[in-house]
């Protein structure tokens, strides 16, 4: 290969042709940055279309294929940097059904005017994530709801006497990180209305972990749920 074509220096938009007999080579670089792509062809001539290599137009009117599959993957290209090559494979064949089934969309639909491919993928996302993000919020309002009026657990180390069997003047039990958090320090007369069931002490580490403890406004009572 000759030296012109194997190592052409070009600017943008720049091509340089050379011919032997019925063969014809071609350098050319689309933009400043990117690297020169070489062709050759037996049957286009040394002319320019749009600013482009002719038989640069001849392969994009009649290619078919991977390589038509290829240019429409690069168009809305969501890779990301990975050193696991799996990801790579996962994530590109998604990539590529996604485009069949615009493809089939667009072979099948009535609407008029047809979607986008982009704004298709968009629709396609927010179809698939619906149930997972209703899921998700109905999650993090319940998240929210718990954490105004149940438990919560003590910063850091601290612990606190189990509110169910800690016991000075006998069996002392366990210490608890986890508090109502109401009455902040587990004392069942100072507890609200709005610690009642929702609120409930239940002691993680106590060892007699079948009791709970349930307040009310008129007073303590203790349950057991085994």
């Amino acid at each position: 290969m000759p030296n012109s074509i194997k190592h052409p220096v070009l600017q943008e938009k720049e091509c340089v042709y050379i011919r032997q007999g019925n063969i014809l080579l071609c350098a050319y670089k689309e933009r400043n940055g990117r690297k020169p792509v070489r062709l050759v062809s037996s049957f286009s001539k040394a002319a320019q279309e749009k600013d482009k290599p002719a038989m640069i137009c001849a392969y994009n009117k009649f290619m078919g294929g991977v390589d038509l599959v290829d240019m429409m993957t690069e168009s809305y290209n969501d890779g990301r940097k990975t050193l696991k090559v799996w990801k790579k494979v996962v994530f590109n064949l998604m990539h590529r059904m996604v485009i069949n089934a615009y493809i089939l969309y667009q072979q099948n639909t009535s609407d008029n005017p047809k979607l986008s491919r982009l704004v298709f993928t968009q629709k396609l996302i927010e179809d698939l994530a619906k149930d997972h993000m209703m899921q998700r919020n109905e999650n993090q309002d319940n998240r929210q709801h718990k954490n105004k009026n149940g438990i919560r657990k003590l910063p850091g180390h601290r612990e606190k006497d189990c509110d169910v069997c800690s016991d000075r003047n006998g069996y002392r039990g366990r210490r608890s990180r986890t508090v109502c958090r109401v009455c902040k320090n587990g004392n069942g007369e100072k507890c609200t209305t709005t610690c009642t069931k929702e609120a409930r002490i239940i002691v993680f580490k106590c060892p007699k972990d079948s009791f709970t403890r349930e307040f009310s406004t008129s007073a303590a009572v203790i349950s057991m749920s085994s």
